[in-house]
């Protein structure tokens, strides 16, 4: 039986085929991180490319040496030695990639289903993609060869096996991208995170999240398939793009959300908003007409951007209009409205407490975050694009 764990992790990596010898044309920067983690390393300058695992963090140096910090439970940040002539870095769960310059990949940490044993001849790869307890690698012909724990097919690549430039691992599935635009998808499928939807052209970057996937059109916008829910089956909206869905450049996805980054810049998240307080104010009862009601929503913590909140419906009282607020950077915004009684109806508002509350039904749920200059290492003709996402749900097979 294979060994359970409560805690779960995403990992999903996009790769764009470029040369890898021109790791020098990448521009050089420091690492910001955010969330918990644990930081006894040097992140101040020379990074040229990131990955995340579950619990551990790598970055890969301008010298062609990785640095990596966080969990080390499995080994995942013990990097072989020699240290040098990396590439580009991928991480697993508890598990790290490594790309050389030759060509071959290193793999280190936890090896439970074989993520770690890369198949031989290990020469010719040109990109890495590391999923739950799989491993991915992209030849120099264009095929592509997976490792690791294969219990929904993961590592069955789909024939023809040839003309791909680009892959990418969820979960339990992974994805390639060919020469030609289309998308090929394989592994655990009971998501729908398989089914690429019709036309499957014009593609030109791919991720893997948890049990969906994603894809960047040559227009510039994304197109999301599979589960829109988190593990308990709530709705958590992963693959309702946020409007406008144009001039996207990059994609990432988590485990039950992604990241899209903008030509100018910006980066929009799709997530829902922190709930600080609900509070209503008024007579116990209903008193009859005129009689009002004020209910305060207040909002802290949560992503920077407007905030739009919609009445709800409550029979013998007015509906409130919508309001919106834009919450800005370390502030605390508060939403104030009044339900006056109209006749005809009973009850009071505070008794609709989770109909008034903020949720993903009710607000624009995405901020545009400024994104800072040093952490432009994403854009460029030679550079490398690893992005990995993370989320502490149970696993599971899906």
């Amino acid at each position: 039986m294979k060994r359970k764990f409560g805690l779960l992790f995403s990992v999903f990596a996009v790769v764009l085929l470029v040369s890898v010898a021109a790791l020098g044309d990448v521009p050089a920067g420091r690492i910001v991180g955010w969330g918990a983690q644990v930081v006894g390393v040097d992140l101040s300058n020379g990074f040229t490319a990131i990955a995340a695992g579950y619990g551990h963090s790598l970055g890969l140096k301008q010298d062609g040496s990785v640095v990596a910090w966080g969990g080390n439970a499995s080994g995942q940040c013990d990097v072989p030695s020699p240290n040098t002539g990396f590439v580009a870095i991928a991480a697993g769960w508890v598990h790290s990639l490594g790309l050389k310059q030759d060509g071959s990949v290193v793999a280190w940490g936890w090896n439970h289903e074989g993520q770690c044993n890369v198949p031989s001849p290990n020469t010719g790869f040109v990109a890495i993609a590391a999923g739950l307890e799989h491993s991915l690698g992209l030849k120099q012909d264009g095929s592509v060869v997976a490792w690791g724990w294969n219990n929904t097919g993961q590592c069955d690549v789909p024939s023809p096996n040839t003309g791909f430039v680009a892959i990418a691992a969820g979960n339990y599935h992974s994805l390639g991208l060919k020469q030609d635009g289309s998308v090929v998808a394989w592994g655990g499928n009971a998501s729908g995170q398989c089914d690429v939807p019709s036309p499957n052209t014009g593609f030109v970057a791919i991720a893997g999240g948890g049990w969906h996937s994603l894809g960047l059109k040559q227009d510039g916008s994304v197109v999301a398939w599979g589960s829109n829910t988190d593990w308990g089956g709530s709705y958590t909206g992963q693959c309702d793009v946020p409007s406008p869905n144009t001039g996207f450049v990059a994609i990432a996805a988590g485990g039950y959300h992604n990241l899209g980054l903008k030509q100018g810049g910006n980066v929009v998240v799709n997530v829902t908003p922190d709930t600080a307080s609900w509070t209503v104010a008024g007579p116990a009862g209903f008193e009859g007409n005129g009689t009002t009601y004020t209910g305060d929503h207040t909002f802290t913590n949560a992503p920077i951007g407007d905030y739009t909140w919609t009445g709800n419906a409550l029979t013998g009282y007015n509906t409130p209009a919508a309001q919106t607020q834009t919450l800005t950077d370390g502030a605390t915004i508060t939403f104030t409205k009044t339900w006056t009684a109209t006749g005809g109806g009973g009850g009071t508002p505070g008794g609709c407490t989770k109909q008034l509350a903020m949720g993903v039904n009710e607000t624009q749920t995405y901020a545009t975050l400024p994104a800072p200059a040093d952490a432009m290492l994403l854009l460029g003709s030679s550079a490398v694009l690893a992005l990995a996402g993370r989320n502490t749900s149970r696993r599971r097979k899906r």
